[in-house]
């Protein structure tokens, strides 16, 4: 008797919805499972570089790569769609023209910008989590720069050009340190000889932390600050937001900081799901799922969530971070619980091993920590371009990005506003 595959549903394509599917492929081919992957966009997108699309070091197409690329040669179906609700009785997904049944369902769909309710934030605020934020705060800076070339109230210029960038945590820190080297580029080299003066160029990186990058040793935190502070890039600790406006923004201590250009990263939060009303999700104070120790979420031994969308638990009981190496270091786990569960063997648990964290700080600069090591400099810089250039599922798109990389080298950042 031909065997009847099990109908498996990742949604999201991230890091962790991609390599969980990567994994789950031998099953697909062999029958034993129908793989369905659900996705808002046509695309996998490699979130750690957005920063490098915002400030022109990278093309958009160099961070995305098609998932029927990925995964059309297999038989695994496509949904480009965003689930309209979740009835986890009855074992399906909405999705509007269509209702998607699942024996087991994965959960990745990642995060999303979080406000903290602040007053204008979403509003007049621009986040950096997608590709469309990405071209909107490189188009929004070139903008800027054009008026400022344009307009001869000098208290305007130095409001078209001061930059005011909210979010201590790496994507903040990693926009902050290759924004001034964008500025430079407009400035010495297309607005050269229009009114704009280096004077009038501030940028100030505003953390309501006590420290920038909290989860790295304190020299490493010194080596950030310096080199910031090298770049011109003021940093402020300790000043929560307390309201942004079209004019800028307004700490809650009083102190008033004048702006046409706010970028938002202040952190993140799990994607709400449109789970049914039948459905009970037990979630953590943070928002993010409820899972045992084998990646399941409570009370649902067919439903598996991980990454940011889960509350997964150190040794220490404190929740992972919210990274792209958590989500990558778990989807294994998921995919073999996931076979474990339809072959009936035994399943594995979760059980992450931080390998360090790195950012970069614009070119020829990086920082990080590598199994407790800390490195800085060039080659931590060269390290950190290694590591992330693997991390991309095909040769076609590490080739391409390696290429704009070696390029820019010897060329200056791409200015032209995308759409």
């Amino acid at each position: 008797m031909k065997q009847i595959p099990k109908k498996v549903a990742i949604l999201g394509c991230g890091f962790g919805g991609m390599y969980t599917a990567k994994r789950l492929l031998p099953y697909v081919q062999s029958g034993h499972i129908d793989l369905s992957i659900v996705n808002a966009t046509n695309y996998f997108l490699f979130t750690p570089l957005l920063h490098e699309v915002a400030t022109g070091g990278l093309s958009p197409t160099s961070v995305v790569e098609s998932i029927r690329d990925i995964f059309g040669k297999y038989p695994v179906t496509i949904y480009e769609d965003i689930p309209e609700s979740i009835d986890t009785q009855k074992k399906n997904i909405n999705l509007g023209e269509r209702i998607l049944s699942y024996d087991y369902l994965v959960i990745a769909t990642g995060a999303e910008t979080h406000y903290y309710n602040t007053p204008g934030a979403k509003q007049f605020g621009l986040p950096l989590k997608s590709i469309d934020d990405a071209n909107k705060i490189k188009n929004t800076i070139i903008e800027n720069f054009e008026a400022a070339a344009r307009t001869q109230d000098a208290d305007e210029r130095k409001a078209l050009l001061s930059f005011v960038i909210v979010g201590g945590g790496a994507t903040g820190v990693e926009f902050a340190a290759e924004l001034p080297q964008f500025c430079t580029l407009l400035l010495k080299r297309y607005f050269k000889y229009s009114s704009i003066a280096a004077a009038d160029i501030t940028i100030k990186l505003i953390t309501a932390g006590p420290e920038l990058l909290s989860h790295f040793a304190p020299a490493l935190r010194t080596k950030v600050m310096s080199h910031l502070a090298a770049q011109g890039v003021h940093v402020h600790l300790g000043m929560p937001i307390a309201k942004v406006t079209a004019t800028g923004v307004q700490a809650k201590d009083g102190t008033e900081i004048i702006s046409k250009n706010v970028f938002w990263l202040a952190g993140v939060k799990p994607v709400t799901l449109p789970f049914s009303d039948n459905t009970q999700i037990a979630l953590s104070p943070s928002g993010r799922l409820e899972t045992d120790a084998y990646l399941r979420v409570v009370g649902h031994t067919n439903i598996f969530a991980f990454g940011d969308m889960a509350s997964t638990q150190d040794k220490d009981k404190k929740e992972l971070p919210m990274l792209a190496q958590v989500a990558a270091a778990q989807a294994p786990i998921v995919a073999h619980n996931i076979i474990a569960a339809i072959q009936n063997k035994p399943f594995k648990m979760c059980v992450f091993k931080n390998k360090g964290s790195m950012i970069s700080l614009g070119q020829w600069f990086a920082v990080g920590e590598i199994y407790s090591i800390n490195i800085a400099g060039k080659f931590a810089w060269w390290i950190w371009r290694t590591v992330y250039l693997f991390k991309f599922p095909s040769w076609r798109k590490r080739f391409a990005i390696a290429a704009e990389w070696t390029a820019n080298l010897f060329y200056p950042r791409d200015i032209a506003k995308s759409r």
